[in-house]
């Protein structure tokens, strides 16, 4: 729904906040369909279809100033004015599946930024340096978010402890591309096939992130064989 949360007024004279008060007094909200803009020499034009009445697919004229009309633009292309910064420590306090956490943010398109720490579940934001509790969660985060398409910064969220400061932003940044160096090492294609077929692919993925994340180890077992 596109809100339009500043005085427009209809090329026919007709004021929108009427437009808002009908649709109150009917009980009924409408999303705008389409809004094509254009400029008019008294404003800015805008061509609305409503998805509920067209209202005769009226012209909106604005007469704010660049701010707020330039907001309609932008939502109208199809960009969030609102996004979400999530926090590792955070997340976790909540309880939630911090990979599931992301996901459902980058469904959306409203991930902004990231945060990075480590935390156990629930208890106090603790802020530790990322990894040292549960570096698991934060694998498949990052996995996530390389299957997303992610291109953006990593933000060090920390307190640290015992450290100096310059010491500890070291251990974190160099934590992540650890992690992320592991997971583009990982045979994606694969590891695709057997989350969509596991059925014919028990205990591959568990297998392959063992290797990933301990290479060298001497004396394992066969990878399990996928059904393909």
């Amino acid at each position: 729904m596109i809100l339009l949360a500043f005085p427009l007024i209809l090329a026919s004279g007709l004021h929108a906040d009427d437009l808002v008060a009908e649709s109150a007094r009917a009980g009924e909200w409408h999303s705008i369909e389409t809004v094509v803009v254009t400029t008019a020499p008294d404003g800015i034009r805008l061509e609305v279809t409503d998805a509920g009445r067209t209202y005769g697919n009226a012209s909106l004229v604005v007469t704010a100033d660049w701010a707020r009309w330039q907001a309609i633009i932008e939502i109208a292309a199809g960009h969030a004015l609102v996004g979400l910064n999530p926090e590792v420590g955070h997340v976790l306090m909540g309880f939630e599946d911090l990979p599931n956490a992301f996901s459902l943010v980058l469904e959306q398109g409203r991930l902004a930024h990231t945060h990075w720490n480590a935390q156990p579940l629930g208890n106090y934001g603790q802020d530790l340096n990322v990894g040292v509790v549960s570096p698991e969660q934060e694998e498949t985060a990052l996995y996530v978010l390389k299957m997303h398409g992610y291109a953006g910064y990593f933000g060090i969220d920390i307190n640290p402890e015992r450290m100096p400061v310059e010491q500890a932003l070291l251990n974190n940044m160099d934590a992540l591309k650890a992690m992320n160096d592991r997971i583009n090492a990982l045979d994606h294609e694969r590891i695709i096939w057997a989350a969509n077929h596991p059925d014919k692919a028990r205990g591959y993925i568990e297998a392959a992130l063992i290797r990933a994340r301990y290479p060298g180890t001497k004396g394992l077992s066969p990878m399990p064989k996928l059904g393909l």
